[in-house]
């Protein structure tokens, strides 16, 4: 578990957000697949996540690879399923995955209401099905922030450029506060550095080798943040609660 905490003067800043972000890989925790565990298991996978998740007490929950309607995990809206458990009340999700009965994306949950949502569904490497990104709105001490979940493909960097371009066309008329987290499936020193000078964002301690991904040793998971945030505190994980590892991160607004 990587943890960092800052000393910054608090009076500095306008407004304080707390975020997480987790691949759930639908459900299946550390199995190698959804389709061999019951509809029960997956539930307990999930329970698992909602007690890890309600120890950070996040504004805003980001979550790759949730299910909506899938046969494999029993039909059960994962992230529907996890808010209630976690008693936040606002969720969106972005169905990037639309086929018959094997639905899901990426999701926002949120204490707070969320606003002028969006979902983009992008293509893929053959034979995957499309990823994609959903974003919303949030206010946070009367100061709207833009948040966004996004998986990007794990194969190819040019489909991920693809997948990046989709994303900076929908941002580019935004004039807020933005943080984007998710599964990036790409490490620091690769294309990743260039996607955040593209979408005005920036990691915390991009060269810091914690792996969010255990079973290749890579960091592909990331919380970017625009210059109008300063990192407070940023924290990966140890618990295995699917083949990704959970991130958090609290942000300060600044009023300069």
């Amino acid at each position: 578990m990587l943890m960092f905490w800052f000393g910054l003067c608090m009076s500095a800043f306008g407004g304080e957000i707390t975020v997480s972000t987790l691949n759930i890989g639908h459900g299946r925790g550390t199995g190698t697949h959804q389709i061999t565990q019951s509809k029960g298991q997956i539930l307990q996978n999930i329970d698992l996540i909602a007690e890890e998740v309600l120890l950070i007490k996040p504004d805003v929950l980001a979550l790759q690879e949730a299910d909506v309607k899938a046969w494999w995990s029993g039909n059960t809206p994962q992230s529907t399923y996890l808010a209630n458990l976690l008693q936040m009340s606002h969720v969106v999700v972005g169905e990037h995955s639309h086929r018959k009965r094997l639905n899901y994306g990426t999701s926002l949950i949120s204490q707070s209401k969320l606003q002028e949502v969006d979902s983009q569904r992008t293509p893929s490497t053959f034979p995957l099905p499309p990823k994609g990104f959903v974003m919303a709105t949030v206010m946070v001490e009367r100061q709207p922030i833009v948040v966004v979940s996004i998986h990007l493909d794990p194969f190819k960097a040019s489909v991920r450029d693809t997948q990046i371009d989709t994303l900076v066309a929908e941002l580019k008329d935004v004039d807020a506060p933005l943080i984007i987290m998710g599964d990036f499936n790409v490490e620091w020193g690769q294309e990743l550095d260039v996607y955040c000078s593209r979408l005005n964002v920036s990691p915390y301690d991009p060269l810091n080798q914690d792996s969010t991904f255990p079973k290749l040793n890579l960091r592909l998971d990331w919380i970017l943040a625009s210059e109008d945030f300063e990192f407070v505190e940023y924290q990966t994980h140890g618990i295995a609660l699917s083949d990704h590892r959970l991130l958090s991160a609290t942000l300060v607004l600044s009023t300069k």
